[in-house]
Order: structure tokens, then C-alpha cells, then sequence
């Protein structure tokens, strides 16, 4: 059992719990477990003695053998993430802030690497062992609604035997694919009526395109899609770091798809990353672990798409002192030298972007959540609970705003759409079919205007003149 070492204002102490019980009421820890590379070491439950005059109880202190991680489970149903430190044996876990003068409990979960895990020293590696344990294609893939209701989507034939005519591009984010990023598309409401427009505007068909998102940077990405889209004129949707994909193809890729003859007409970038995320730092790999392990027991595991498996295979790493390069992810690095270039010259063309971005807001369980998690701190604006909500819309550094007031619609305060919305469930709401349909014809969005300039919270909703 680990060594308690009580802070000067309090003490702790610690009971073990039987594993089997201890997983029973464990949330999403089985199914990180069941991803195969992390195998629980032990499991207690740590209560502490009321502090003294309504204070808060001191640090959790306690000492493991090496190789060894912790999850722990707050009260409020929030998991943080605790990495050793001092030689990988000191552990240290705060109490949260929020619960004074009263006693204070938490579930510790210590977790190594599986004894016969292989664990991954590359991201094209890891990334290839994530993809090989879903059951979807990597490439170019033609979709349907039937397709994505049943989350299953072939390859697409090559260019010389795909229909000719307007074609739909659809790009997913990080984690994801064609099939879980755009599920929603197949059931939303008004769903009928997008799959009309659809079948009506693109004769040449709709299509996605699976990609590695940790190994490779979305310039990199955009030269694959280059090669498998194949000439044509095309719009295109994108979720959240699809949409640097999108813009690495448009932009920064410019004179190679101009020989290539693919022409993009209007693109709706949902949720897109542009100004970066702080969760894309190396130095953030606990904060992301904590991030997606929390959003999973919030939204389910399947609303992860690869996540989970992917939070599973990095604390086994950490467990083991490996920690893989994502060049995928550190693209996305806030003020970091792929997102400089990518919004710099040149700029997008005129008028073909539409942004769609949701202001989460935090209040009751799941700021508790978020707060006892250790994520409260960690987006200093508005967010969609994984992007900075305003990197939306900011795709150019240099001149006037590339998306201008009369194509942003923002779910959430100060935006110009009803609250509710998140960066998983886009695709889900109501509002939607509109503004897609309206955003791929160049029709005017028909909402209030949200001025880019203006912090969000204070973002007026005006009826100004459309330019």
C-alpha cells in the first residue's frame, strides 16, 4: 500500500479496496482498461480528518513503486491525473479547494503498463495501433447517410470511376473519423432535408477522408488529400482540426491544387483550432489525459471516437517514461510555427468560409468537475470545452478578418445562436441543416451579427447591414 506522508495542517488516511468493487463504480476506468495497454496495480480509498477552522486539508502525499501512474476520483466525479515525481515514487494529489471544513475522500486508482503491452516509441506507430482497433478505412471513403448511421464507410473507387460533377468533402478532427465526427449529420434533426440538398448540389458524390492526426501535421495531410480527391470543384464541412487540414489544402497549398485542378467553392469550418488549443503542448499530456478521460464519463466513451483508447496507450507510456512526439498535435500549439505560417499569407479566397463554433459554458456538476479535474484554469477564454471558442473565426493575422460578422454562427453567450452546444454535438442540433445548407449556396446566414473583434462575453447582437 502506498506511504502516506500527512501534510503540516491535516492527515490522511488510506483503506484498500477490492478491485472488483472499486471498478463497479468507477465510470469509464473499465474501458480504459479493457483498451489493453494499462493494468490496475491497486485501488484505496483516502479520507481525510475535518481541518481546523474551516480550513481545506492538506495535500494528499504518498509514495508508489516506480512505473506506476494514478487516477484519482474526486467527489464530484472528476478524475485528475497525477504523475510521479523525485525519481518516479513521490506522488501528490490536492484536495479540492471548494469542500471546506469537513472531511474529504477520494478514490485512488494506481495503474502501470499491462505486463504484455507493446507499447508504441512513435507516433505513426501509435497512431497505426489505434486505427488497426477501430473498424474503419483509412483514405478517401465515400459517404451516405446509410453509411453513416451504420458507421461504415467503403474506400472510394478512384477518380477515373467516381461521377462526375460537385463534389462534398467532409474532414474530421483529431481522434476521430469520417464515421464518428459526422454521425450526427445522418439523424439530425432536419436530416431529411440535408440529404435532399445533398443528392441535388453534388452529383460527383460525398466524400471523407480518414487521416492520421497524431503522425502527421495537417500540411501533410492536405498533400494525401491532394493526391486521392482528384480535380474537380468541391465545398466542403470540417470538425475541429480538419478544418487546418481544409486550410492547409486551400491556402497553404494553393499553387499545387491549382495544377491539380481541384477548386473549393464555400467550406463550413465547425470548431476549428485556429489560434491552436492549450491542450496540444507536449508538456500537457497529463491535462489531455484528464480532459478526455472526464469529457468520456460526460459524454460517453463513443463520443471520443479514438480518444479514450489513446488516453489508455499515454499514461501506460508515461507509466514506462515513454513519451511519444506528436507532430499531429504540436501543430496545434497556440502562437506555434505551423499555425504562424498557416495564418499568414497567402489568404483564403474571398468569402469561402463559414465558421461554426459553440461557447460551452461551466456551471453546477460539470464545473465541479472541470475544477476538481484541474482543468479550470485551463482555457483563459471562452471555449467549446476542447478549443478556444473565437479561434474559430480567426484564420487570417494579416488585414481584415477572412470570415467576416455575417458568416460566424456561434451557439452560447455572446453568440448568435441558443446555448447547449459543445464541440462534440454540432452536428446534432437542431439549427444545423440551415445554416449548412445555407453556408454551401453562399445564401446569407440569417442570424444576428457577432462582431469578431469584441471579446465574446460582451459581444453585442445587432441586425447591421450584411456585406
Amino acid at each position: 500500500m502506498p506511504h502516506i506522508l500527512p501534510a503540516p495542517e491535516t492527515s490522511w488516511v488510506l483503506a484498500p479496496l477490492a478491485a472488483r468493487r472499486s471498478l463497479a463504480g468507477a465510470g469509464v476506468l473499465p474501458a480504459m482498461l479493457a483498451a489493453g495497454p494499462l493494468a490496475l496495480a491497486g485501488a484505496w480509498r483516502a479520507r481525510s480528518r475535518p481541518a481546523s477552522r474551516g480550513g481545506v486539508p492538506g495535500a494528499l502525499e504518498f509514495t508508489a513503486r516506480p512505473g506506476r501512474v494514478v487516477l484519482a476520483r474526486h467527489a464530484s466525479g472528476a478524475w485528475s491525473v497525477h504523475l510521479p515525481a523525485d525519481g518516479g515514487r513521490r506522488f501528490a494529489v490536492a484536495a479540492p479547494p471548494a469542500r471546506r471544513g469537513g472531511a474529504v475522500a477520494l478514490d485512488l486508482f494506481v495503474l502501470q503498463a499491462a505486463a504484455r503491452a507493446v507499447l508504441p516509441r512513435a507516433a505513426r506507430a501509435l497512431e497505426q495501433q489505434l486505427w488497426k482497433s477501430s473498424s474503419h478505412r483509412l483514405g478517401l471513403v465515400a459517404v451516405s447517410r446509410a453509411g453513416l448511421r451504420s458507421a461504415r464507410l467503403a474506400l472510394a473507387p478512384p477518380p477515373s470511376r467516381r461521377p462526375a460533377g460537385r463534389r462534398l468533402l467532409l474532414l474530421h478532427g483529431t481522434f476521430s473519423s469520417t464515421e464518428h465526427a459526422f454521425a450526427g449529420l445522418a439523424t439530425l434533426p432536419g436530416a431529411d432535408r440535408f440529404w435532399r440538398f445533398v443528392a441535388e448540389r453534388y452529383p460527383g458524390g460525398v466524400f471523407g477522408f480518414n487521416h492520421f492526426t497524431l503522425c502527421d501535421d495537417p500540411r501533410a495531410n492536405a498533400r494525401a488529400l491532394l493526391e486521392a480527391l482528384g480535380p474537380g470543384a468541391f465545398d466542403a464541412i470540417s470538425h475541429s482540426r480538419g478544418g487546418l487540414v481544409l486550410r492547409s489544402l486551400v491556402e497553404s497549398l494553393a499553387e499545387a491544387r491549382a495544377r491539380a485542378g481541384l477548386d473549393l467553392g464555400r467550406a463550413v469550418l465547425a470548431a476549428a483550432p485556429n489560434e491552436g488549443t492549450p491542450l496540444a503542448a507536449p508538456g500537457r499530456r497529463a491535462d489531455l489525459v484528464a480532459l478526455l478521460v472526464n469529457l468520456a464519463e460526460e459524454l460517453t466513451p463513443a463520443a471520443l471516437g479514438l480518444g479514450l483508447p489513446f488516453a489508455a496507450a499515454v499514461l501506460a507510456g508515461l507509466a514506462r517514461g515513454v513519451a511519444v512526439a506528436l507532430p499531429g498535435l504540436a501543430a496545434m500549439q497556440p502562437e506555434g510555427g505551423f499555425l504562424h505560417a498557416l495564418n499568414g499569407p497567402p489568404a483564403p479566397p474571398e468569402g469561402a468560409y463559414v465558421a461554426l463554433c459553440a461557447h460551452a459554458t461551466l456551471a453546477g456538476g460539470r464545473l465541479a468537475r472541470f475544477v476538481d479535474a484541474g482543468l479550470g484554469a485551463l482555457f483563459a477564454q471562452p471555449h467549446d470545452l476542447v478549443v478556444p471558442t473565437a479561434g474559430g473565426w480567426s484564420v487570417d493575422a494579416v488585414g481584415r478578418p477572412a470570415i467576416g460578422a455575417d458568416r460566424i454562427a456561434c451557439f452560447g453567450p455572446g453568440g448568435n445562436l441558443a446555448g447547449g452546444a459543445h464541440h462534440f454535438n454540432l452536428f446534432t442540433r437542431a439549427e444545423t441543416v440551415d445554416l449548412l445548407v445555407r453556408s454551401l449556396v453562399g445564401e446569407p446566414l440569417g442570424l444576428a451579427v457577432v462582431d469578431p473583434q469584441a471579446p465574446l462575453a460582451t459581444t453585442r447582437r445587432a441586425s447591421a447591414s450584411r456585406t
